[in-house]
């Protein structure tokens, strides 16, 4: 489940999804993944995607994959 948020929904369109440290789109891209393959799952505000990933639009869920 994703964190509420402030505001209206369109937040959660500007939201953007990391794997394995690569950006791999939004919440579509996750709803693909099938969930046995997903080690962890990382909710991180905008500014925390800012410092790890460079500027961005939103906030954004860092996923790690299992090898």
């Amino acid at each position: 489940m994703l964190p509420p948020t402030q505001g209206s929904s369109s937040h959660m369109e500007d939201l953007h999804v990391y794997v394995d440290d690569h950006e791999m789109g939004g919440l579509d891209f996750l709803r693909s993944l099938p969930a046995e393959q997903i080690y962890t799952l990382r909710f991180l505000s905008v500014t925390e995607i800012g410092a790890r990933y460079g500027p961005s639009s939103g906030p954004g869920i860092v996923v790690t994959l299992r090898h």
